[in-house]
């Protein structure tokens, strides 16, 4: 009787992922169930589906536990943030962000995190073709985002993210 039941599930969960389901459990936007839909064309304001890139940042992350560990090569799973500059775009990383010379004050950029401990701060940059900068405009306070880990290749979008059913929690 359990064969059956564990064949079910498995075929459930299997349709559920080829529909594009997924859970966030990050506190970067509201956890609980998201749709990602594959696109071929992205602009500044989506919410997307991501792995962040691999380097010394993101292995702080996971080491720290800012994000969690997965299925991307980066070694976390993937996370959902907005598009907040692309190609063209001037980003300084002082106190807070700036894109193209604005300051984006609801961003700022700890030098420590809530242990005392270090954070990454990128170089100030300008976004390449094929290249976004995303935060999370829920979270701006204490999101693990672009302020800290930079600029994204668009190749690691893996898609538009909708909410389908959320939990703000508070």
């Amino acid at each position: 009787m359990k064969i059956p039941l564990i064949i079910l599930g498995t075929f459930l969960l299997a349709l559920v992922y080829a529909y594009g389901l997924r859970i966030n459990l990050s506190y970067s936007y509201p956890i609980g169930l998201y749709r990602i839909t594959a696109t071929d064309q992205i602009k500044k304001g989506d919410l997307i589906s991501f792995c962040p890139p691999s380097g010394n940042a993101i292995n702080l992350a996971l080491e720290r536990g800012y994000v969690k560990h997965g299925t991307c090569s980066s070694g976390s799973t993937p996370l959902i943030k907005k598009i907040m500059a692309t190609q063209g775009d001037t980003i300084t990383f002082d106190n807070v962000i700036s894109i193209n010379g604005e300051a984006l004050t609801q961003y700022p950029i700890h030098a420590a995190d809530s242990l005392h401990r270090t954070l990454p701060k990128p170089q100030d940059l300008t976004l390449n073709k094929g290249e976004v900068l995303l935060l999370s405009d829920f979270a701006p306070f204490d999101s693990f985002d672009g302020r800290y880990f930079g600029a994204v290749s668009t190749e690691a979008i893996l898609g538009r993210a909708t909410p389908i059913l959320t939990f703000k929690g508070g």
